[in-house]
């Protein structure tokens, strides 16, 4: 998932330490990064919603009858509604599809994002960082 020069670089970043990427290597080789990207994968989960099974205020404020949302949850808790296009400026209700699209391309760069910290910080750790 995160090759040694992605980690030295973050290393690089956010320490003052010099760390050679044997080093890192060697410590990449311990870490079991496909069973955390699966962890943080089981974490996650999308949902998609029309504007109609949402509150009722949501309903009264925008008024919509084919427009849809995606909520993303991690452990069960919503962490994320995002009720028009994210890749627009302007407010640009979702069909059902766009939702989706978008909705699974966040989850996937959230679950990454978030497997790439832990495997940072077990590198760290292993390095004694």
């Amino acid at each position: 998932m995160l090759s040694s020069h992605e980690i030295k670089e973050i290393l690089t970043a956010t320490t003052d330490a010099e760390v050679a990427i044997e080093d890192i290597e060697g410590a990449l080789a311990t870490i079991a990064q496909s069973a955390i990207l699966q962890d943080e994968t089981n974490k996650r989960r999308m949902e998609v919603k029309g504007y109609s099974a949402l509150s009722e205020v949501y309903q009264q404020m925008m008024p919509c009858q084919e427009c849809y949302a995606f909520l993303v949850y991690v452990d069960g808790a919503l962490v994320m509604f995002q009720p028009h296009n994210p890749s627009l400026v302007a407010y640009v209700p979702m069909q059902k599809t766009e939702a989706s699209a978008f909705g699974a391309l966040k989850l996937e760069q959230m679950t990454k994002d978030s497997a790439a910290s832990r495997i940072v910080a077990e590198v760290k750790a292993a390095l004694s960082l």
